[in-house]
Protein backbone atom coordinates (compact mmCIF):
# COMPACT_ATOMS: atom_id res chain seq x y z
CA UNK A 1 0.00 0.00 0.00
CA UNK A 2 2.83 2.41 0.83
CA UNK A 3 4.40 1.69 -2.54
CA UNK A 4 1.13 2.46 -4.33
CA UNK A 5 0.74 5.80 -2.51
CA UNK A 6 4.37 6.65 -3.25
CA UNK A 7 3.86 5.81 -6.94
CA UNK A 8 0.71 7.94 -7.21
CA UNK A 9 2.38 10.94 -5.50
CA UNK A 10 5.47 10.62 -7.70
CA UNK A 11 3.37 10.41 -10.84
CA UNK A 12 1.45 13.61 -10.06
CA UNK A 13 4.60 15.51 -9.09
CA UNK A 14 6.25 14.45 -12.36
CA UNK A 15 3.20 15.15 -14.54
CA UNK A 16 2.66 18.59 -13.01
CA UNK A 17 6.31 19.54 -13.52
CA UNK A 18 6.41 18.32 -17.10
CA UNK A 19 2.93 19.09 -18.40
CA UNK A 20 2.17 22.42 -16.67
CA UNK A 21 4.97 24.47 -18.18
CA UNK A 22 3.84 28.01 -18.94
CA UNK A 23 3.66 29.14 -22.55
CA UNK A 24 6.46 31.48 -23.62
CA UNK A 25 5.75 35.17 -24.23
CA UNK A 26 8.23 35.16 -27.15
CA UNK A 27 6.59 36.27 -30.38
CA UNK A 28 4.91 39.12 -32.19
CA UNK A 29 1.69 40.51 -30.77
CA UNK A 30 -0.92 42.86 -32.24
CA UNK A 31 -1.68 45.15 -29.28
CA UNK A 32 -3.64 48.22 -28.29
CA UNK A 33 -0.64 50.41 -29.15
CA UNK A 34 0.89 48.64 -32.17
CA UNK A 35 2.83 45.49 -32.90
CA UNK A 36 4.85 44.31 -29.92
CA UNK A 37 7.86 42.01 -30.39
CA UNK A 38 8.72 40.06 -27.21
CA UNK A 39 11.71 37.86 -26.40
CA UNK A 40 11.66 35.68 -23.27
CA UNK A 41 14.79 34.12 -21.74
CA UNK A 42 14.04 32.19 -18.58
CA UNK A 43 11.64 34.39 -16.64
CA UNK A 44 13.07 37.64 -18.07
CA UNK A 45 11.36 39.44 -20.96
CA UNK A 46 12.42 42.28 -23.24
CA UNK A 47 10.58 43.76 -26.17
CA UNK A 48 9.86 46.69 -28.36
CA UNK A 49 6.80 48.21 -30.02
CA UNK A 50 6.28 50.73 -32.80
CA UNK A 51 4.31 53.35 -30.84
CA UNK A 52 6.74 56.13 -29.84
CA UNK A 53 9.70 53.76 -30.25
CA UNK A 54 8.61 51.91 -27.12
CA UNK A 55 10.52 49.29 -25.14
CA UNK A 56 9.43 46.94 -22.38
CA UNK A 57 11.25 44.80 -19.83
CA UNK A 58 9.74 42.56 -17.22
CA UNK A 59 9.54 39.34 -15.30
CA UNK A 60 7.24 36.37 -15.90
CA UNK A 61 5.36 35.16 -12.82
CA UNK A 62 3.14 32.23 -13.76
CA UNK A 63 0.81 33.48 -16.51
CA UNK A 64 1.60 37.15 -15.71
CA UNK A 65 4.17 39.47 -17.20
CA UNK A 66 4.98 42.38 -14.89
CA UNK A 67 7.34 45.15 -15.90
CA UNK A 68 8.10 48.62 -17.12
CA UNK A 69 7.79 50.45 -20.44
CA UNK A 70 9.81 53.33 -21.87
CA UNK A 71 9.06 55.55 -24.87
CA UNK A 72 10.88 58.35 -26.65
CA UNK A 73 10.64 61.70 -24.88
CA UNK A 74 11.30 60.22 -21.41
CA UNK A 75 7.79 58.82 -21.15
CA UNK A 76 7.76 55.73 -18.92
CA UNK A 77 5.62 53.62 -16.66
CA UNK A 78 4.63 50.13 -15.60
CA UNK A 79 2.39 47.37 -16.92
CA UNK A 80 0.94 43.99 -16.11
CA UNK A 81 -0.22 41.47 -18.73
CA UNK A 82 -2.15 38.25 -18.05
CA UNK A 83 -1.85 35.54 -20.71
CA UNK A 84 -4.92 33.57 -21.77
CA UNK A 85 -5.01 29.83 -21.10
CA UNK A 86 -4.34 29.02 -24.78
CA UNK A 87 -1.36 31.45 -24.93
CA UNK A 88 -2.71 33.35 -27.93
CA UNK A 89 -3.82 36.59 -26.25
CA UNK A 90 -3.31 38.69 -23.15
CA UNK A 91 -5.27 41.26 -21.24
CA UNK A 92 -3.34 43.99 -19.55
CA UNK A 93 -3.20 47.29 -17.78
CA UNK A 94 -0.61 50.06 -17.85
CA UNK A 95 0.06 53.28 -16.04
CA UNK A 96 2.64 56.00 -15.66
CA UNK A 97 5.46 55.49 -13.16
CA UNK A 98 3.77 57.43 -10.38
CA UNK A 99 0.19 56.34 -11.09
CA UNK A 100 -2.03 53.26 -10.91
CA UNK A 101 -2.40 50.66 -13.66
CA UNK A 102 -5.61 52.13 -15.00
CA UNK A 103 -5.43 51.99 -18.81
CA UNK A 104 -6.02 48.97 -21.05
CA UNK A 105 -3.22 47.27 -23.01
CA UNK A 106 -4.45 44.05 -24.66
CA UNK A 107 -2.87 41.89 -27.34
CA UNK A 108 -3.34 38.94 -29.69
CA UNK A 109 -0.46 36.75 -30.81
CA UNK A 110 0.11 37.12 -34.57
CA UNK A 111 1.49 33.59 -34.91
CA UNK A 112 -0.82 31.49 -32.72
CA UNK A 113 0.56 28.83 -30.41
CA UNK A 114 -0.17 25.46 -32.01
CA UNK A 115 -0.19 22.24 -30.04
CA UNK A 116 1.93 19.50 -31.60
CA UNK A 117 0.13 16.52 -33.13
CA UNK A 118 -1.59 14.66 -30.32
CA UNK A 119 0.03 11.47 -29.10
CA UNK A 120 -1.98 8.51 -27.83
CA UNK A 121 -3.38 9.44 -24.39
CA UNK A 122 -1.01 8.22 -21.68
CA UNK A 123 -0.69 11.21 -19.34
CA UNK A 124 -3.20 13.66 -17.94
CA UNK A 125 -4.31 16.39 -20.31
CA UNK A 126 -5.16 18.74 -17.45
CA UNK A 127 -2.77 19.35 -14.56
CA UNK A 128 -3.87 17.70 -11.36
CA UNK A 129 -6.27 15.27 -13.06
CA UNK A 130 -5.77 11.51 -13.01
CA UNK A 131 -3.98 9.64 -15.79
CA UNK A 132 -5.86 8.31 -18.77
CA UNK A 133 -5.11 4.60 -18.52
CA UNK A 134 -6.00 2.53 -21.58
CA UNK A 135 -8.04 -0.61 -20.87
CA UNK A 136 -6.20 -3.89 -20.49
CA UNK A 137 -6.57 -6.22 -23.45
CA UNK A 138 -5.67 -9.82 -23.97
CA UNK A 139 -6.59 -10.93 -20.43
CA UNK A 140 -8.97 -13.83 -20.10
Amino acid sequence: MKFFIYWICSFFMFSTAVFCQPISWTGTWDTTFSKLQITQKGNQVTGYYEHDNGKISGTVQGNRLIGTWHESGNDEGKFQFVMSSDGNSFSGKWGRSSGPLSSTWNGTRLTPVVDPAPAPPRFPKVCGMGPEIPPLTGWS
